[in-house]
C-alpha cells in the first residue's frame, strides 16, 4: 500500500502522514528529504540534474529524479509526502496504482500555508522560494486533481 499525501506546502502533509504511517506500521518518507540526502551524498544521477541551489530557490526536481528516488524505496508499504507534484507524476502514480494505493489531499488557505512556512525557519523557506512553490502548486493542482478524480 502506497499512500501519497498531497497539498500546498505547509498544509500538514508530514505531520499527518507521520501519524498515519505510525498507526499503520509503515515507513514515512518525504521526497524533500530523499532529494536532500541524495544531493548531500553526491548521488551522481541526482546531482547531474538537481542541486542545493535548486532546492533553496524552491524549484521542483525533474520527474526523472523523482522517479529514480522512488525506485530506491524497497518497502512495499509506505506513506510519502512530496510526491505527485506534477501532472506527469500523477499519471505515473495512477498508471501503477492498485486498489490498495491512496492519495490524501490536505487543503488549507494560502495565507495559512505562508504563515506556517515562514514560521518553520528552513533554509529553503525564503519568501521568494515560498512564492515560487505556491505558484507551481497552484499551476499543477487542477491537472493533478483532474487525473485523480
Amino acid at each position: 500500500m502506497k499512500i501519497q499525501m498531497i497539498g500546498i506546502q505547509g498544509s500538514g502533509k508530514s505531520t499527518i502522514g507521520k501519524e498515519i504511517a505510525a498507526y499503520l506500521g509503515f515507513s514515512f518518507y518525504t521526497m524533500s528529504d530523499l532529494i536532500k540526502k541524495a544531493v548531500a551524498d553526491e548521488d551522481e544521477f541526482v546531482t547531474s540534474k538537481y542541486s542545493t541551489q535548486c532546492i533553496n530557490a524552491g524549484r521542483l526536481a525533474p520527474d526523472s529524479v523523482i522517479n529514480y528516488l522512488l525506485e530506491s524505496i524497497e518497502e512495499p508499504d509506505y506513506v510519502m509526502d512530496g510526491y505527485i507534484r506534477t501532472p506527469q507524476q500523477c499519471n505515473d502514480f495512477c498508471k501503477d496504482a492498485t486498489s490498495d494505493d491512496y492519495i490524501i489531499e490536505l487543503q488549507i488557505s494560502e495565507e495559512l500555508a505562508i504563515s506556517r512556512m515562514t514560521a518553520r525557519n528552513r533554509d529553503d523557506d525564503t519568501p521568494e522560494a515560498i512564492a515560487r512553490r505556491i505558484s507551481i502548486f497552484n499551476k499543477n493542482i487542477q491537472s493533478i486533481k483532474y487525473n485523480i478524480y
